[in-house]
């Protein structure tokens, strides 16, 4: 019994030396050359990155500029989307270390109305989103959103990148429809990784 037991000490000391051996050394013992002797190791850092996709609105409310007489005009605002009124929309951020798109669309196919409370007239038929116009220029580029087809708004296809810019409504406002009351559109921006 005491031979096994002896037998058994020595093979899990050589397991132990065994084990030793497969390891790097982090150790190193300075011999060479005499006059200056020196030795070294290399040790490795590692980190481990998460990705990054951030999306930032400066607001989630934005007033629309109400119309004034000369813009609320069917006729004439028709013509041009120019010349509807201008509102300056959230500053939009996205941080990533990844390449990315940014789409926007409209949250619902129209607006929400609350009617006046002195008035009091409710509509035959929804504002629709398409009234609402973006651009990422305030003189230029206006678009009417969509809420069936989300719109290109920015994009990073090479990689990662750090972009803030502003966003820009213009509103169609018409005589004939757009009775006093409040009127609300909700904006989705949705942010994808590539």
């Amino acid at each position: 019994m005491l031979l096994r037991h002896k037998h058994f000490v020595v093979l899990l000391a050589l397991l132990g030396l065994g084990g030793r051996s497969l390891k790097a050394q982090t150790f190193c013992d300075a011999t060479s050359p005499a006059a200056a002797p020196s030795c070294s190791r290399v040790a490795t850092a590692t980190a481990s990155v998460a990705q990054i996709l951030r999306l930032d609105l400066s607001t989630l409310s934005t007033s629309m500029r109400p119309p004034d007489l000369a813009q609320f005009d069917s006729t004439r605002t028709a013509g041009s989307v120019g010349e509807n009124p201008l509102t300056t929309g959230p500053v939009v951020t996205v941080k990533s270390n990844r390449p990315w798109d940014l789409k926007i669309s409209a949250a619902q196919p129209s607006f929400t109305f609350r009617a006046d409370a002195v008035y009091q007239v409710s509509r035959s038929t929804p504002k629709p989103a398409s009234d609402l116009a973006w651009s990422v220029a305030p003189n230029s580029g206006f678009v009417p959103i969509s809420a069936s087809t989300p719109a290109d708004l920015m994009s990073s296809p090479e990689g990662g990148s750090y972009t803030q810019f502003t966003v820009y409504y213009r509103t169609r406002w018409v005589f004939t429809s757009d009775y006093p009351g409040i009127y609300e559109l909700k904006v989705a921006y949705t942010l994808t990784g590539r």
